[in-house]
């Protein structure tokens, strides 16, 4: 983990990051949400927007690729 410097006291160590969801994405529309960067030794406070990419239909039902599962090897000759 990198520690990064507070823009506000300059301490090294204290800047923490949190992110809340605040509309989901579906396979309709893309989503957003909110990251909040925040110091634990002051009050600095910085909250910016990102978006969540809309969700991709698959043409098999399942999230999960294919492939074929019998991966090489020795032969019973050599």
């Amino acid at each position: 983990m990198r520690l990064r410097k507070c823009p506000q006291c300059g301490q090294t160590g204290g800047l923490r990051a949190t992110r809340r969801v605040l509309q989901r994405a579906t396979t309709r529309a893309s989503g957003s949400g909110e990251r909040t960067k925040y110091c634990t030794n002051c009050d600095y406070r910085m909250v910016s927007a990102y978006s969540i990419s809309r969700i991709s239909k698959s043409s098999s039902g399942s999230s999960f690729g294919g492939g074929s599962s019998g991966g090489g090897g020795a032969s019973g000759r050599w």
